[in-house]
């Protein structure tokens, strides 16, 4: 992965030019200002210039986006949008009638590139455009995760946005057998994209649409999936595929154990203390993964206090060594489940509740007050949520040495956890190696980090 130290727009809203620098020391850099300075524009047109998403990038108001990688290599992305009068006003002719095209440029220059690399892609007007004559009610037949919702408009569930006929076509055009694309992307250009791994957490970040796939009879503009539900059953299927993995680890090790026991497999056995010391970390980990909720509570044995044979010391070394190999399977989502636990319960246990991890359901959460008893997701309020649905996303969702965006971190968080926000982030990114970038309305969140901040048309005060 390369790492990105500075960004450059030009022209956002056809007057506005920044540079921000990125913190390459804590891996966080906060962009902060007014609305109406560019701040989710700016994450929007990231995602969509490394998603290779060239309708998102039409539609941002920006002339240029240049990116400067830590190796000296330079990529920039300038958009370049014309509009012709057609037969009729604007006002009776749909934008996506309209006569007009769209280029959007694309270079790269290092030290190693003789010449810079450059690539032209230029938008299609309208699928109809062309002089294609087909029923537009076949694109949903061909893509179905696409809804139609207007004459030209579909819904995207898979994006949570509406579509118009000429973003169909840019988006899908090789996935409809009656249109292509007039360029192909260059392989320079996805290697280059494929650089840079980007994470987007939006400001909305309780409620999703449909994901692909969803039936027609149930899917609808109106019905929305609650993400703290589905985040909780994600987590519970990673558990479930983890547990899978150890069971078949343990089925072989179980299998061949006493093959290789008679062949002499331990060729040096270790001493009695260190094994009784193994054991004992062996089952300290045991209580380490109960806690996490990936295994079930297990009654410790004791070895006999006797003096152990040669034999008896060479069966134990093998025991030990299989378990730790069926145990270390759990060793990345243990640490990124404790993390999460310690993220959350840090900041709810005052209202009496706890974050507990069940296998078969993911987040449940306990409420000590009056009878105890246990709380769905939903139950929490909307700050707890969003602090669950993001560090989620951050743990779970994100690959290592991501570069994360996020937009308005605040949402729903009192003063207090505001100002705890980045050392919880700082915590995750020891963990993960992150980047973040990250765009925000408050001074509680910067709280005594302004070297982390960038200005955007003022800034916001301290």
């Amino acid at each position: 992965m390369s790492k990105i130290v500075q960004i450059e727009i030009k022209n956002l809203f056809g007057y506005l030019d920044y540079k921000i620098p990125l913190n390459t020391t804590d891996n966080i850099t906060i962009i902060h200002g007014p609305n109406g300075s560019g701040k989710t524009w700016i994450l929007q047109l990231i995602k969509a210039v490394f998603s290779l998403d060239y309708s998102g990038i039409r539609k941002a108001p920006v002339g240029e986006i240049a990116f400067r990688f830590q190796d000296g290599g330079h990529f920039a992305v300038r958009r370049h949008v014309e509009e012709h009068p057609g037969l009729y006003p604007p006002l009776y002719r749909p934008e996506w009638i309209r006569p007009s095209f769209a280029k959007l440029i694309f270079s790269y220059s290092s030290k190693r590139t003789k010449k810079p690399k450059e690539f032209t892609f230029e938008l299609p007007r309208s699928i109809d455009d062309r002089g294609r004559h087909f029923p537009l009610s076949m694109i949903e037949r061909e893509i179905p995760h696409l809804e139609r919702i207007g004459p030209q408009e579909w819904m995207d569930l898979s994006r949570n946005q509406v579509l118009s006929a000429q973003e169909v076509e840019v988006i899908y055009g090789r996935r409809l057998p009656w249109t292509s694309t007039r360029e192909t992307t260059p392989q320079w250009l996805i290697d280059l994209t494929k650089r840079v791994n980007i994470n987007y957490i939006q400001s909305q970040r309780l409620l999703q649409v449909p994901t692909p796939g969803t039936s027609r009879e149930s899917a609808s503009r109106k019905d929305v999936i609650q993400m703290v539900e589905l985040y909780s059953g994600q987590l519970a299927d990673k558990i479930s595929k983890t547990l899978a993995e150890s069971v078949k680890i343990a089925q072989s090790r179980d299998k061949t154990f006493p093959t290789r026991l008679l062949r002499g497999e331990v060729s040096k056995v270790p001493s009695e203390s260190e094994l009784r010391k193994e054991l004992a970390n062996l089952e300290y980990t045991r209580k380490q993964l109960y806690s996490a909720g990936l295994l079930d509570e297990e009654e410790s044995v004791p070895l006999p206090k006797k003096a152990m044979s040669e034999m008896e010391k060479k069966v134990l070394s093998l025991y030990l060594h299989d378990v730790k190999e069926k145990l270390h399977v759990f060793d990345d989502i243990q640490t990124r489940i404790a993390t999460l636990m310690f993220l959350i319960n840090s900041k709810i246990e005052a209202q009496g509740k706890s974050l507990v991890i069940d296998r078969d359901k993911g987040f449940l959460f306990r409420s000590k007050f009056g009878t105890e008893k246990i709380l769905r997701p939903t139950d929490l309020s909307s700050g707890e949520q969003h602090q669950v649905v993001l560090f989620f996303e951050l743990l779970f969702k994100a690959s290592n040495k991501a570069f994360i965006l996020i937009d308005e971190p605040e949402i729903s968080l009192n003063v207090g956890w505001q100002r705890r926000f980045l050392d919880d982030l700082l915590k995750v990114i020891q963990l993960c190696d992150y980047s973040i970038l990250m765009a925000t309305h408050s001074p509680q969140i910067i709280h005594n980090r302004w070297d982390l901040a960038v200005p955007l048309s003022g800034g916001v005060k301290e």
